[in-house]
């Protein structure tokens, strides 16, 4: 499906419903040149288990949301974080069931959805972070300075595949997801879409992360976040250093560390992250380390 946002751009989103009635709506935000099918596995189960509405979008340059050659200055400004703020609270307003939300991002996605807290903290009840990119999230300035150059973030998104590229470190054992039909072709067909690369160069040119660390406090919600013991992309040490400046200020924050994985554990251990997601949304179990604990 698409969310049409102007005449420049329309956003894909996927959406997963339950036999019954919804009683609330969850969203799904991926990572860095990733896509919605990321969540192929957790997301109609999310949604039987849970009785939710879950939604699942592609963000500008990323995944099938269509892409154009050029845009007008108003669309360009949906790739800066502010711009990005503004579209995410439009769409999840215009397609969400429910007033209150759950957000679930996995890396870059995780960033999104803490970032989207600080703009709605009424909306947002919990958050569930998979190995979400917080603790020194931006890279030096000269490499984002190269990677902003068109002809470099042209050539890294044509060589950019979660599946066979560079970003197999994602993975512990990427040829184990090589095994998983769907989800390979999904990502192969991803830099297929038209003028993939040109989004990629307006990606790295606007987008700018935002230093969350300096927020934490703000942080009151219930938080659950979950990750992979070889995350090579996003390290333990530093979701240990997430946790525990949170925690500094909220007592509702969890972790749950899986072992033999990597940094996208709804890929890798599916089922082991929806257990860990239904403890934690579940108040009898919410201090059960046989089931939030790996």
């Amino acid at each position: 499906m698409f969310w049409r946002v102007n005449d420049e751009m329309e956003l894909y989103w996927q959406e997963w419903l339950p036999e019954t009635e919804t009683k609330r709506t969850i969203f799904l935000l991926h990572g860095f040149g990733s896509c919605s099918d990321s969540f192929m596995f957790i997301g109609p189960k999310l949604a039987q288990q849970h009785q939710a509405q879950v939604i699942a979008w592609d963000r500008p340059a990323f995944g099938r949301t269509k892409r154009q050659k050029s845009y007008s200055k108003e669309t360009l400004a949906y790739f800066t974080q502010e711009g990005l703020m503004e579209l995410c609270l439009g769409f999840m307003n215009g397609t969400a069931k429910h007033n209150e939300w759950i957000l679930c991002g996995n890396s870059l996605g995780g960033m999104v959805a803490m970032s989207l807290y600080l703009q709605a903290p009424e909306k947002i009840t919990s958050l569930l972070l998979i190995s979400p990119s917080i603790v020194d999230a931006n890279p030096p300035g000269f490499v984002k300075y190269l990677a902003g150059a068109p002809v470099v973030s042209y050539l890294l998104a044509k060589s950019m595949s979660f599946i066979s590229g560079p970003f197999s470190m994602a993975y512990f054992d990427y040829k184990k997801i090589l095994e998983k039909q769907d989800l390979v072709n999904a990502y192969k067909e991803i830099p297929k879409q038209p003028y993939y690369g040109e989004g990629m160069v307006l990606f790295t040119r606007f987008n700018s992360n935002p230093d969350l660390m300096q927020s934490l406090d703000q942080f009151k919600c219930k938080i659950l976040i979950i990750t992979g013991q070889e995350d090579k992309i996003v390290p333990l040490a530093k979701t240990r250093v997430l946790e525990e400046r949170l925690k500094q200020t909220n007592d509702k924050v969890q972790v749950s560390v899986i072992p033999e994985c990597g940094h996208t554990a709804q890929e890798e251990h599916p089922d082991k992250v929806l257990e860990i997601i239904d403890a934690f949304l579940n108040p009898d179990m919410w201090n059960d380390p046989k089931v939030l604990y790996y």
